[in-house]
């Protein structure tokens, strides 16, 4: 089986994915991810995360039906994200690469210091 994603980025403030794909994403294709998105955040659903059964340090998350190994970002609930674009980059006869921004990322961040 050939992998579709062959690249990705997560920072604090944006994040990409590169696919490996004949198929040029087209505007609307776009528009569809990031309406998508932005409804599953407007929802304000829960992530689970837990670890791989065997591997100690991997860790996956999951959101209503579907789960993906944790590429780092560990938030808990999608209410933190707000709001986000998508745009699309041509990386040449076989790469896609979506980019994702966000608007506003509302982490509480005291949960992470020692009191």
């Amino acid at each position: 089986m050939e992998k579709k994603i062959y690249g990705a980025k997560i920072k604090e403030d944006s994040s990409r994915l590169d696919f490996r794909t004949k198929i040029k994403f087209s505007q609307k294709d776009i528009q569809t991810i990031e309406e998508y998105a932005n409804q599953i955040i407007k929802e304000e659903k829960n992530i689970e995360t837990f670890p791989h059964p065997k591997e100690k340090e991997a860790r996956y998350w999951k959101l209503d039906w579907y789960t993906c190994a944790c590429g780092g970002t560990h938030i808990e609930n999608t209410k933190y994200i707000k709001n986000i674009k998508v745009k699309r980059k041509n990386l040449g006869k076989n790469g896609q690469r979506i980019n994702i921004s966000f608007d506003y990322i509302s982490l509480f961040q005291e949960k992470y210091y020692e009191k």
